[in-house]
C-alpha cells in the first residue's frame, strides 16, 4: 500500500527527509521536507504518486524548492523539465532517475526507524521573490515561505527548543493569483510530531501579513518575521548536545559532577556572569541540555559578540581522572519580545564539534 511511504529517510546528500503520502491504494500525492543538520539546505517537494504493483511506486514531475530555513536557494522550474524529480520507490528505498532533478543533490533515500535531531527554528533566512522569508503564525509556529513566480510553498513547524519533539510540522504547496494564494498542505513526520493531518488552505496577502480566507489549519493569520541588528534580544537559549558518535571510538559523555559553563561576551568589553549549563548533571551520548540565559534590558542583536563554553571535568575523587567530553553540537537561539519562538542564530556541529579535555577546557564561539 502507498501508505508505507510515509516516514523518515536518510539520504546520500547527508540530509534527512520526512515524507508523507496522501491518497488511496490507486495513488495520490507525496509531500516531503528535507534538511541537513548543518543548515546547508532545507527543501520541500510535491509530486503525484503512481502505483505499479505491490510496493512499487513512482513520482513524476516532482517539484522541489529550497526554503529559507537553510542557506541553499535552488528550485525546480517548469521551463526546465530535467530540473523536476522523477523518483522510483520500492522496498523502503527511493531512487532518483539519473536524467532528472538537475540542481538537486540527493539521489538515494533509505527509510529509517529513528527520529533524527531536528535543526533549531530560524527567525530570519534568505530573502528572495515576493513572499520569500520567515513568517510567524498567530497560534504559534515558524513558516519558511518560498515564492518562485506564481508558486508559493512553505515548511511550517511548531515553536519548541532544539532536540525536543514538535507538536506539528507541515508542507504547503500553492499558487498565487493577484493577492490570493490557494493550495494544499500535509503534516509530515518531523521531529516526532504525531499528528498527520492534511487539507486545503487559502489566504490573502496584505503587505507583511497573510490572512486566511478558507480551508483548514490552526492559524488564521501570519506576520513576516523582522529581525535586524537593532532587534532587542531578551535572552539567549543555549542547547549543548553530547556527540552521539565519533570516528573509531565511543564518544565521551559528561560524568555526573562535571560542570559545563557558558559565558556571553557583549560589545564594549562587557562580559556577563558565567552560568552553569548542566548543574553537575551527567549526560550520555546524544543527550542535551537547554539553558535560557537572560540578557541586560535593551540588548541589541548587534551587541552580541561571542559565547564561551567551558568544561570543568576535574576529578571528584581519588579514583577519577579528568573527564573528557565530546561536544557534538552547540546551538544558540535568540528570544525576542515579538515572538514566542526561539530563533537559532548559531549552529556548530561535528563528530565531535570539539573535544574538551584537561588540556583543552574551553571553546569560544563567535555570535
Amino acid at each position: 500500500m502507498p501508505n508505507q511511504i510515509t516516514g523518515i529517510y536518510s539520504c546520500n546528500d547527508g540530509g534527512f527527509y520526512y515524507a508523507r503520502f496522501v491518497g488511496n491504494a490507486r495513488g495520490g500525492q507525496i509531500f516531503w521536507f528535507g534538511e541537513h543538520s548543518s543548515g546547508a539546505f532545507s527543501n520541500v517537494m510535491f509530486g503525484e504518486l503512481n502505483v505499479f504493483g505491490d510496493g512499487n511506486f513512482n513520482v513524476e514531475n516532482g517539484r522541489w524548492w529550497d526554503v529559507p530555513k537553510g542557506s541553499a536557494t535552488g528550485a525546480s522550474s517548469p521551463t526546465r523539465p530535467n530540473s523536476q524529480l522523477e523518483l522510483q520507490i520500492e522496498n523502503n528505498e527511493i531512487r532518483k532517475s539519473l536524467d532528472s532533478g538537475a540542481g538537486f543533490g540527493g539521489a538515494r533515500w533509505q527509510k529509517i526507524g529513528a527520529v533524527p535531531p531536528r535543526v533549531g527554528i530560524k527567525l530570519s533566512g534568505f530573502t528572495g521573490e515576493g513572499l520569500t522569508g520567515v513568517w510567524l503564525g498567530n497560534s504559534g509556529g515558524a513558516y519558511y515561505v518560498r515564492q518562485v513566480g506564481s508558486e508559493v510553498v512553505w515548511f511550517g513547524e511548531a515553536c519548541s527548543p532544539p532536540g525536543t519533539p514538535t507538536s506539528f510540522a507541515n508542507v504547503f504547496v500553492g499558487t498565487l493569483a493577484g493577492s490570493n494564494v490557494t493550495g494544499s498542505w500535509a503534516d509530515v513526520p518531523y521531529g516526532g510530531s504525531s499528528s498527520l493531518n492534511s487539507g486545503s488552505l487559502s489566504f490573502r496577502v496584505e503587505g507583511d501579513r497573510l490572512i486566511r480566507t478558507g480551508g483548514t489549519g490552526s492559524n488564521t493569520s501570519w506576520i513576516r518575521s523582522q529581525i535586524s541588528d537593532s532587534t532587542i534580544i531578551s535572552a539567549l537559549q543555549v542547547t549543548i548536545t553530547v556527540a552521539s558518535s565519533t570516528p573509531g571510538r565511543n564518544p565521551d559523555d559528561i560524568r555526573q559532577g562535571s560542570v559545563e559553563y557558558g559565558t556571553i561576551e557583549l560589545t564594549r568589553g562587557r562580559t556577563l556572569p558565567r552560568v552553569s549549563l548542566n548543574e553537575g548533571r551527567g549526560l550520555n551520548p546524544g543527550q542535551f541540555d537547554t539553558t535560557t540565559i537572560p540578557l541586560p534590558p535593551n540588548t541589541r542583536l548587534d551587541e552580541l559578540v561571542s559565547f564561551t563554553l567551558e568544561h570543568d571535568g576535574a576529578p571528584r575523587n581519588v579514583f577519577d581522572s579528568y573527564d573528557n567530553w565530546d561536544v557534538g553540537k552547540v546551538e544558540i537561539a535568540i528570544q525576542t519580545s515579538a515572538s514566542t519562538c526561539p530563533g537559532t542564530i548559531v549552529t556548530k556541529s561535528g563528530q565531535p564539534f570539539v573535544r574538551l579535555t584537561g588540556e583543552n577546557r574551553s571553546v569560544k564561539i563567535p555570535i
